[in-house]
């Protein structure tokens, strides 16, 4: 028999642990019995166990199921939870209760170990995906420069997950992958594969990566996994509230006077009319004669207070 309530040091570990969680209520009869997901990833042994007496504990009285699944760390724990609730009376809403609590042996424990560790490294591979190498941009793609993304950020970023997630040959064969090995888990596990992607998100909080536009300059992303109920795992990328962009020479991209302050950049660099578009938006004054007919921009140049920008050009 378990202890009824776990010390608030332990449960504030747990929680911390569980960050971010989900609880899939998968099925709830006319008796109240109730089977639950619960993600732990990265949690010990111990944690799952405690983590499943939190879930058990705010459960009606009945026999129910949890299940834990810490992918991180290729674990998979089965629990038959017995509840009983003893009520305080109707001026007390504290309930007594009482929980019996049991991992359940798995048939087939090794099988579903080797199916988690497959699932974990086509994760993996989508991660090195993104983050082994920097993702090229092709010249079709709408955005040219990160400086046009910088003007239309939200608008970039729904358009650069678009095509990580249906154009990019890498990503889709991983995608491919990582489907198939969770549907084979979720059949095993007894679960939906919607609640395998659902556990599957928090794996990527805080990875970033690095996109090169067709005239050289780079941006930094982040990215996460998303689940779609159509279509199953995404990537959704994101933006810093200050991105780190720069030219294709390293040089950041300034984003505001200050940092346009005696700012000089050339042609080979990146593309000079995206940038002035860009600081124009930001609200430095842009000087643009065009160069007439038969003249092309060479240089950009700001002046000592960065309040105004020009774009010089070769005849």
């Amino acid at each position: 028999m378990n202890n009824t309530n776990l010390r608030p040091s332990i449960a504030y570990g747990i929680w911390r642990f569980l960050y971010p969680v989900f609880f899939l209520s998968l099925s709830i009869s006319s008796v109240a019995a109730q089977t639950s997901l619960v993600a732990c990833n990265d949690c010990s042994s111990a944690y799952m166990k405690a983590a499943a007496e939190q879930v058990a504990m705010r459960m009606p009285t009945g026999n129910h199921q949890i299940k834990v699944l810490n992918i991180s760390n290729a674990e998979y724990h089965l629990y038959q939870a017995e509840v009983i609730r003893h009520s305080a009376g109707p001026r007390n809403t504290d309930d007594k209760i009482q929980l019996n609590l049991n991992r359940v042996t798995l048939a087939n424990e090794e099988q579903t170990q080797q199916q988690l560790l497959a699932y974990r490294r086509t994760i993996e591979d989508l991660k090195t995906v993104l983050t082994g190498s920097k993702i090229l941009l092709p010249d079709t793609f709408p955005y040219r420069s990160a400086a046009e993304a910088l003007q239309y950020p939200d608008a970039f970023s729904s358009s650069f997950s678009h095509f990580l997630n249906n154009q990019h040959a890498g990503l889709q064969r991983a995608i491919f992958d990582t489907r198939a090995i969770a549907e084979t888990l979720a059949a095993n596990l007894q679960l939906g594969v919607n609640s395998i992607f659902s556990v599957t998100t928090s794996l990527s909080t805080g990875t970033s990566s690095t996109v090169v536009f067709s005239d050289g300059s780079q941006l930094k992303f982040n990215f996460n996994f998303t689940n779609d109920l159509t279509d199953g795992l995404l990537l959704n990328v994101t933006l810093a509230n200050v991105p780190v962009a720069t030219d294709a020479n390293g040089k950041r991209i300034p984003h505001n006077p200050v940092e346009a302050r005696n700012y000089v950049v050339d042609k080979n660099a990146i593309d000079l009319h995206a940038l002035a578009d860009y600081l124009a938006k930001i609200g430095i004054k842009i000087i643009d004669d065009k160069g007439g007919n038969i003249c092309l921009p060479d240089s950009f140049s700001c002046s000592n207070d960065g309040k105004q920008c020009t774009v010089n050009y070769r005849c």
